[in-house]
């Protein structure tokens, strides 16, 4: 059997004691798939040759010896050097962990033990989330699915165009009698459902308030639906969070997961993620967080107002305090589920115009959907980063670990007054043209004993930078950069108003956002690639050029009004 689908996310399930790999998948009849490959194996880097050593740590755990199964000698690159290493084997994912502390224990460098499995399956098998798949294999009998396969070979498709999903939005109001609800005391007593413009659905109590019924309605909504991607609106900390606690005082679990599996609560990074399994869940307020900067205060209202959404003027308003007020009065209710539908559909329409730039992250860092739309930048950056040194056998380096501060781009303060016919310069792509130019890279930085005379030179930091061969960040930019030009000149033979014309469009800003935050991981502290003398280095030759610009405007009898980082304003100076 031979299937062309969307891989829509990827995970695992333990069955007799093995990890076994599941893929989500979307066929061209918009049929879901469930497919199984139990083929791959778990696997960490130890930097040494001494296969005896590894293969002697063990570590016990619920009363079984944990060991490695066994080691391969390979040949990787570290930081563009070649070095021998031990590829470990290990019999589970869960393994992983324990084994890499036993190992760093007796003195060796252990890398790549952080990478889930799930993920290390789509990196070594080059596969691109939210994007096309060929598989091969034979159906399955599953309980859960009507269509399921073990796979015996897939490869990736590439075609950069969306499947059409099934998007749900849900949001949910609870009755607090003043303040903050308390979800172990307050009932939620509406669960508004958008599924697209002009379809809402709303699940509500009665007069009783006993909102089990509510939340055993919200879980068979989602299984009758079938979404493949849940939003909401900073749900992760709040709704879930409160749905959880209440399905909890009921005994209910919200099994809404594909495979009847209940949701998965878990803290990374200070921040609360939900994980539900077949389906993408996405929290739109960590997108609007990480990609939306130009908006200070991010509530939902102003968030649609902004993205023209929905007017502010147009929503209905009720105050959290008010909410027992207007439940309680059968004459004002309705006002109340008017504005439960004005969050819902608010928050569906943010979704119909964040979520393409969020699939276009997933395919370039190959990363789940849910995954990578929360994300923070360098974390993105570091994604693509590690998926491309798996391409030139790089291996990932530990994390070190930075500090400090560096300067950042030249700003010239504007010249008070009212200014006519200014016109904008603009230095294109300027911090990713001059890692380029400059090679600039983790693996080019020169350490001050080396005496090679091929070599850039910083400005005012005096960081050096060989010349040849070209670095691994250079080498990522520069096809970043000819991937966008050659997108944008796609782009030009086609109708501005065309589906493939906007799809393109996301995908290359998706390139241009990515590409422009490489400078600033370097210098990132949780970077496994930081080097701060490269974002040192790159922003001390942009202020150099910018400079540089700003004088030759001057004498070309040209005025500058105002300069920052890239792009200088400038007039003709008056007679």
């Amino acid at each position: 059997m031979r299937l062309r689908c969307f891989l829509l996310d990827v995970d695992y399930i333990t069955l007799d004691g093995r990890a076994v790999i599941r893929l989500w998948l979307k066929d061209e009849l918009g049929r879901n798939i469930i497919a199984f490959d139990p083929t791959f194996e778990p696997y960490f880097y130890a930097v040494t040759d001494d296969a005896d050593a590894i293969m002697s740590v063990a570590s016990m755990r619920s009363g079984e010896e944990i060991r490695p199964n066994r080691v391969e000698r390979v040949v990787r690159k570290d930081f563009g050097q070649p070095v021998s290493v031990l590829k470990v084997y290990v019999d589970h994912p869960q393994h992983v962990p324990i084994l890499r502390e036993k190992v760093a224990e007796v003195g060796v460098s252990v890398r790549e033990a952080d990478i889930l499995f799930a993920v290390r399956y789509i990196i070594d098998r080059e596969l691109v989330p939210m994007d096309q798949v060929l598989v091969e294999g034979r159906e399955r009998a599953d309980p859960h699915f009507s269509f399921a396969i073990d796979v015996d070979h897939i490869e990736a498709e590439q075609h950069h165009t969306n499947p059409d999903l099934k998007v749900m939005a849900f949001d949910c109001e609870m009755l607090s009698h003043g303040g903050v609800p308390i979800p172990n005391k307050d009932p939620i007593i509406i669960i508004s459902i958008a599924t697209g413009p002009d379809e809402t659905t709303f699940l509500s109590v009665g007069d009783d308030k006993d909102d089990k019924q509510v939340i055993a309605d919200f879980i068979s909504f989602i299984h009758e639906y079938d979404p493949d991607v849940i939003v909401g609106y900073n749900t992760d900390e709040f709704d879930w969070q409160y749905l959880k606690t209440r399905a909890e005082k009921f005994k209910l679990r919200l099994t809404i997961g594909r495979d009847e599996s209940p949701a998965k609560f878990s803290a990374g990074g200070g921040m609360k993620e939900v994980r539900i399994f077949g389906r993408s869940n996405v929290d739109l307020y960590k997108v609007v967080k990480r990609d939306i900067s130009e908006l200070s205060v991010k509530t939902l209202d102003n968030v649609a107002d902004y993205m023209g959404v929905m007017r502010k003027s147009e929503r209905v308003q009720v105050q959290g305090w008010d909410m027992a007020r207007y439940w309680n009065d059968p004459e004002l209710r309705q006002v109340l589920f008017n504005y439960s539908k004005a969050d819902v559909v608010s928050t569906w329409g943010v979704a119909e115009r964040l979520l393409p730039l969020q699939f276009e992250f997933s395919r370039i860092v190959r990363q789940p959907l849910d995954d990578v739309s929360g994300m923070g930048r360098g974390r993105q950056v570091e994604s693509l980063l590690v998926a491309e040194a798996y391409k030139i056998n790089e291996i990932v380096p530990a994390k070190a670990g930075g500090s400090g501060s560096y300067a950042g781009g030249f700003v010239l303060f504007p010249k008070p007054g009212v200014h006519e016919d200014v016109l904008s310069l603009d230095f294109s792509s300027m911090y990713p043209s001059i890692m380029i130019s400059y090679n600039i890279s983790p693996d080019t930085v020169m350490s001050p004993d080396e005496t090679s005379t091929e070599f850039y030179e910083a400005p005012e930091s005096q960081y050096r930078f060989r010349k040849h061969p070209d670095g691994f960040f250079k080498l990522i930019l520069t096809n970043l950069i000819e991937r966008r030009r050659a997108v944008r000149e796609q782009m030009t033979h086609m109708d501005k108003g065309s589906r493939d014309f906007t799809s393109l469009d996301v995908h290359q800003n998706a390139i241009k956002i990515l590409t422009n935050a490489f400078y600033g991981y370097t210098g990132w502290h949780a970077a496994k690639w930081y080097r701060k003398e490269c974002a040192e280095a790159t922003t001390a030759w942009g202020r150099t050029i910018i400079q540089d610009a700003a004088e030759r405007a001057e004498k070309h009898g040209l005025e500058v009004i105002y300069g920052d980082t890239d792009s200088l304003f400038v007039k003709l100076k008056e007679a």
